[in-house]
């Protein structure tokens, strides 16, 4: 059973119908699947349950019965910028009730500790990309332009702000060198407001969201790939499917 509390878009509801074939799916913010999930919490004959992301959503634990096991993944920023005092209440009470919990660094597994978790009892996972489906078809630099591209979420966390202001000062000193943003956002009108008011539409793109092959095209079209995240947990599926395409990568140090 997968719960989730997002909706498929019209990029992903193929990899969707396909996911159903093989899985339950409910959906948190549909009324009915909101009371089936309650339901299969309080009621239904499951022994283990896996959080992703230690958000707010994880408070669905608490209709989670004691003896049933709770392994947890946190993914970066659910710990690393936890500022609100009761979310670090909740956590350590997260951590005290887990069996076990997954974390893709170090620097997160230290964290995690330091927060409450049992130290004896975590360990380091890193995300695999599936190298046959994530490789080149094209050599870097191989064609007159540079494509400089990102696909991180147009967030504020992942601060497209500063890709925008280097890909201005590039631009105009070079001629050569155009960029794409792939994804979506809330801040995805203030960021193409930004590249009409400065005149750059012509040598920024923004592609939207993206299904798997069309990322797999993204990946193979660019030189360079950029990750301005503000915070990371480890490494980014993102910088590691860029990484299996052999593209130069610049991230931040976060």
């Amino acid at each position: 059973i997968w719960i989730t509390f997002s909706k498929p878009n019209k990029e992903t509801y193929k990899e969707y119908i396909e996911l159903k074939k093989f899985i339950e799916i409910y959906n948190f913010k549909n009324i009915k699947d909101f009371f089936r999930v309650i339901f299969i919490l309080l009621f239904s004959k499951y022994q283990l349950v896996h959080i992703h992301y230690l958000g707010w959503h994880s408070l669905l634990s608490l209709f989670i019965r004691p003896n049933k096991k709770i392994i947890l993944t946190p993914w970066g920023s659910d710990l690393l910028k936890t500022k609100f005092f009761l979310k670090k209440i909740w956590l350590r009470y997260l951590f005290k009730r887990s069996f076990y919990t997954i974390c893709d660094s170090e620097r997160l597994k230290n964290v995690a500790i330091s927060i409450g978790a049992d130290k004896n009892k975590i360990s380091i996972l890193m995300f695999g990309i599936d190298t046959n489906s994530y490789k080149k078809s094209r050599e870097i630099f191989t064609s007159k332009k540079i494509l400089i591209g990102s696909n991180r979420k147009l967030e504020s966390i992942y601060d497209i702000d500063t890709f925008l202001m280097a890909a201005k000062n590039i631009i105009n000193s070079k001629n050569n060198i155009d960029f794409c943003i792939a994804g979506d956002g809330s801040l995805r009108k203030k960021y193409e407001n930004f590249v009409v008011e400065n005149q750059l539409t012509s040598r920024i793109k923004f592609l939207g969201l993206l299904n798997k092959e069309e990322m797999l095209n993204f990946y193979d079209s660019i030189d360079i790939y950029i990750s301005p995240a503000l915070s990371d947990g480890g490494l980014s599926s993102s910088i590691a499917e860029a990484m299996s395409f052999e593209r130069v990568i610049i991230i931040t140090k976060n």
